[in-house]
């Protein structure tokens, strides 16, 4: 009992837990990148799953507890056919001298993975409380309050009772080998950990990430040798001792096998100096096969371009929000070389003044569409001819598209609209939409009265007319759930596009982004679903 009280520490006589949501989840969630508004109670009741909070992975199992802090982001990357999962979404709150309550953010509930043993009665409460909370009712919701309690203290009380594993998971393992593969590494001293034998931990892992531990430490040395690079302020020999290689020679073959260029012709080509100061100038540089030293990038803010990209990019920025932590990435370039800082010109004299005194700034007007800027950059750095062979052959994927739409007459005219919370609302800014309108040449449904960004009502949206329906759906539970509603009321189901079966629900990423590369990728998930 004495161990579970000191892991409750932050627990005062004013102490309040209130349950905000409730959320099951399986496998059919993974990819969904979230960001914990509270905070956030994973509890798996069956089967197996990865998750990744604040860019690092965890594995859990049956039985398992994890609480996400207030502020992180979470994302399901892999599950079990037989996972499920219980997601309680609750704030803590505390009252001051005044007796008035205040919500604390910062508190954990425990540190890191709880592993119950016996826990069937721990299921069954929490299967009744998503039973309670699926009812809707006033007085069930409030009996949910209570039942939340219970769980909590069930569960600070079968830990105390059972204690945690003392061995580390695979996923564990695999988030080791990422942090120490600059270290000596051996088969035999990663078996240990998961107290498996070398020869059943080489297989398994070979199973589970369809790679061999020696071809997955040579990756990791591998992507954080070209991050090196990239500075252009280092020797090879340098480079390879920092990312765990002894004999430089050996090196210099491994990464000329892997990436088909000898260090000192990579290193040559690297563009080490750029620096991306907002997400869609990455989307720029892509193209013209450039990657720069800076850029924004957060798992769930720019979800494809950290998952893609980040070990590619040395220096992550501040994604958050769009710019809203601008002093703190204006720290980070202070510390580091630049040649270029390509940046869009909505940013403050205090942030142009920092930027143009650490290094030329090239300015991309916000008046431009897509091509202008994508071009407008190429100019300055002297790809103009990659950059209009790129746009050949995107613009030949473009003819094709439109080939295969005009067998389907029945799907001409568009409208996107966006579903917050529980509301519908029209699409304003159209230029983000140009692939649709202006290149697949999709027309605009029927006019409406209603102003765009504005609350539309089922007559309204019915007056679109359109036929095909594009929905953005913000990733959060309470719209999740109500998307899901909406969808099984009448009213909806007698709008136009709903009856042709032309809706296409689609992610603000790559959507609200304007830059050649997040064109090309709309128009491939257009191709997906048009096949």
């Amino acid at each position: 009992m004495e161990e579970a009280q000191s892991e409750i520490e932050w627990l005062k006589d004013n102490t309040v837990l209130i349950l905000n949501s409730m959320e099951q989840w399986t496998g059919k969630h993974a990819e969904l990148h979230q960001f914990a508004y509270t905070h956030t109670l994973i509890f798996t009741v069956s089967g197996t799953a990865v998750w990744e909070f604040n860019q690092k992975r965890i594995e859990l199992h049956q039985h398992s507890v994890f609480c996400c802090p207030y502020g992180a982001t979470f994302c399901l990357l892999e599950a079990s056919d037989d996972y499920e999962g219980h997601l309680y979404h609750f704030m803590i709150y505390q009252k001051n001298n005044s007796e008035v309550l205040y919500p604390e953010h910062d508190i954990a509930l425990w540190p890191g993975i709880l592993e119950l043993q016996a826990a069937d009665d721990l299921v069954s409460l929490s299967n009744g409380l998503w039973q309670k909370w699926e009812r809707h009712s006033i007085i069930e919701k409030f009996r949910c309050q209570i039942d939340f309690q219970e769980l909590i203290v069930n569960i600070f009380m079968m830990h105390s009772r059972s204690g945690s594993h003392s061995c580390m998971s695979m996923e564990e393992i695999r988030q080791y080998m990422e942090e120490h593969f600059r270290e000596d590494m051996t088969i035999e001293s990663l078996a240990s950990q998961v107290k498996r034998s070398p020869k059943y931990f080489s297989a398994l892992f070979k199973k589970k990430y369809d790679c061999t531990v020696v071809e997955y430490i040579s990756k990791l040395r591998l992507q954080e040798a070209r991050k090196l690079m990239q500075r252009g302020d280092l020797k090879i020999r340098d480079i390879a001792h920092r990312v765990g290689y002894k004999d430089e020679f050996y090196f210099s073959r491994k990464f000329k096998k892997e990436t088909g260029l000898s260090p000192i012709h990579y290193m040559k080509n690297a563009k080490s100096g750029i620096i991306a100061y907002h997400s869609g100038i990455l989307g720029q540089l892509l193209p013209l096969d450039l990657i720069p030293y800076a850029s924004p990038l957060h798992p769930k803010w720019t979800a494809y371009y950290y998952q893609t990209y980040r070990r590619e990019i040395a220096l992550h920025l501040s994604a958050y929000r769009v710019n809203e932590e601008w002093q703190h990435n204006l720290e980070l370039i202070s510390r580091e070389p630049a040649e270029l800082i390509i940046t869009s010109v909505c940013i403050n004299s205090e942030e142009r003044s920092v930027l143009e005194a650490k290094a030329p700034v090239l300015y991309v007007p916000e008046t431009m569409n897509w091509r202008e800027q994508f071009l407008h950059i190429a100019a300055y750095l002297g790809e103009t001819w990659q950059a209009k062979a790129w746009l050949d052959t995107y613009d030949e994927q473009i003819h094709y598209m439109r080939d295969q739409l005009g067998n389907r007459q029945e799907s001409r005219t568009a409208a996107v609209i966006r579903f917050v919370n529980d509301r519908l609302y029209v699409e304003s800014d159209n230029r983000l939409f140009s692939l649709l309108y202006e290149e697949l040449l999709f027309l605009h449904s029927k006019p409406a009265v209603m102003a765009c960004n504005q609350n539309v009502t089922w007559e309204q949206l019915a007056s679109l007319e359109a036929d095909v329906l594009f929905v953005l759906v913000r990733q959060d539970p309470e719209t999740r759930k109500n998307w899901l509603r909406l969808q099984k009321q009448v009213q909806w189901q007698q709008i136009r596009a709903v009856q042709m079966q032309n809706v296409i629900v689609i992610n603000s990423d790559p959507w609200l982004e304007e830059s050649a590369h997040a064109q090309l990728r709309k128009l491939q998930s257009l191709q997906t679903l048009y096949r």
